[in-house]
């Protein structure tokens, strides 16, 4: 059992996830881990690698007789509209303790702050972030650059150099 964790319940959607897990043997426990994401995986920017799956649908994985299970149904193509993976995931030294909420493909993220890594219940309520403007923010300003290199492109006939925060410079040729 991790000591020092955050709990994290990811959301999966239908279809395969695109992870692939170990089981790894300690001197008390068999964990079930993360370790690798594959490109294309749904999950890739919610889990980590060294995540270690604690339940997936309710059932707790950690237990020996359910440990096995998890692969098995983490790898299946299941059509449930909706599985909750939880995962803890070691904390780095001075992080804070949260307990979190994600879904994939979804632009909120909730911490709840009600579970502590010991198991302890506070009054105050979950923080949501609410991320649909800073995204927005980052489509607009993606549309905005790419029209300045569209419009670079169309009206240059030799070679356009784009920096990140300057306008497009035309490139010299060296004779």
């Amino acid at each position: 059992v991790l000591k020092r964790q955050d709990i994290i319940d990811v959301h999966c959607p239908p279809g395969t996830l695109g992870v692939t897990l170990s089981q790894i043997c300690g001197t008390e426990v068999r964990k079930t881990t993360i370790t690798k994401i594959n490109r294309g995986s749904v999950l890739r920017r919610l889990v980590k690698v060294d995540d270690v799956v604690l339940a997936l649908d309710g059932v707790d994985v950690t237990k020996p007789a359910n440990n096995e299970l998890v692969s098995k149904m983490v790898a299946a193509k299941s059509q449930n509209p909706v599985r909750i993976l939880r995962v803890g995931r070691r904390k780095r030294q001075g992080a804070l303790s949260n307990s979190g909420s994600v879904a994939a493909g979804s632009k909120r993220a909730s911490l709840d702050s009600s579970h502590s890594r010991n198991g302890d219940s506070s009054s105050s309520p979950p923080v949501t972030v609410d991320l649909t403007d800073e995204v927005d923010k980052l489509r607009e300003e993606n549309r905005r650059l790419q029209e300045q290199l569209r419009l670079a492109l169309a009206s240059s006939s030799s070679p356009v150099v784009v920096n990140n925060n300057d306008s497009p410079k035309r490139r010299r040729r060296t004779p």
